[in-house]
């Protein structure tokens, strides 16, 4: 297993941030806003926009926030994208950001820093709530369910299965890889601005700054895995299960899916809320998806997403 170079003896160098910042937001009835943010480099651009054009188009009130995981080039302006702000990697507080970002490759890079831009943000004196969203995301409806859970929880997860698998095949495919992988997909995660809420952005930061690789072999999967550990280290921690968020290839099994771009989609009877196109470039989206979609998803609308 790889070591940070930048490993101190019993103590995270990012350990004293974060919570002790952060403490000074109180009076929650001060915070007001909805800040949803992205995490990629450069050459994931065109997914962000359709991500965040997707975002604004059922979320006008958020403000939407890009964090870079590489330099900035000086053609990327906010005032020609649909999100309203870039957050640089230097900008979000990482020691020694740049040997840090050459332990890991691009998409380790762009992972492990998603619990500093979640810290920096929750600092934010109008931040109510947080939500993230991977890049080879869209939205198909608003997401009012998930922020009312979060106005009683601090954290929103959303697991990769929510049902058994009814074949080995798929237990295969879709179980062992959750116990591989992680059993929440973190393309996905909610926080509120909560004292709970900070302390676990500070916690997730620190298990990143470290330990944030693609070796499943020794038991890690960039900052997916650690947030198994969320709903036993921290208080409040909703497990969202409904069938309309978080569709993808690795649940389509146990969910049926109607409709078309034209006519919208339904997964179980409920609008799509989002919808998760991992290997979508490499071919292995549309295989999963022909291959998990059951035969009436199948045919009734599935396959207009592959």
């Amino acid at each position: 297993m790889r070591r940070s170079a930048l490993a101190t003896a019993g103590r995270f160098p990012c350990a004293a941030r974060g919570a002790g910042s952060a403490g000074g937001l109180t009076g929650h009835d001060a915070l007001a806003r909805l800040h949803v943010f992205t995490s990629a480099a450069v050459n994931y651009l065109p997914k962000v926009r359709i991500l965040c054009h997707s975002i604004r188009r059922y979320h006008p009130e958020a403000v939407i926030h890009l964090a870079l995981a590489d330099e900035r080039p000086q053609w990327l302006r906010t005032e020609d994208e649909p999100f309203d702000s870039i957050l640089g990697i230097e900008r979000l507080g990482i020691p020694d950001y740049r040997n840090w970002t050459f332990t890991h490759s691009i998409v380790e890079l762009s992972t492990a820093i998603k619990p500093f831009a979640l810290k920096h943000l929750l600092q934010l004196p109008d931040c109510a709530t947080v939500l993230y969203f991977d890049p080879d995301m869209v939205l198909f409806s608003r997401v009012d369910d998930i922020l009312a859970t979060l106005e009683t929880s601090n954290l929103a997860l959303t697991p990769h299965q929510t049902k058994p698998e009814q074949t080995l095949d798929a237990i295969f495919d879709n179980e062992v890889a959750s116990l591989k992988h992680g059993i929440f997909n973190l393309g996905f995660i909610g926080v509120r601005n909560t004292a709970e809420g900070r302390r676990f952005a500070d916690w997730w930061a620190e298990r990143t700054y470290h330990l944030c690789w693609a070796d499943v072999e020794n038991g890690l999967f960039t900052d997916q895995k650690w947030v198994n550990f969320a709903p036993v280290f921290f208080d409040g921690v909703a497990i969202i299960k409904s069938s309309r968020h978080n569709v993808a290839t690795w649940n389509l099994t146990t969910r049926r899916m109607t409709g078309t771009i034209a006519t919208g989609f339904e997964v179980d009877g409920e609008p799509l809320g989002f919808y998760h196109f991992t290997g979508f470039d490499s071919g292995a989206h549309r295989i999963m998806a022909i291959k998990n979609a059951s035969g009436e998803s199948r045919r009734a609308g599935a396959h207009h997403l592959v």
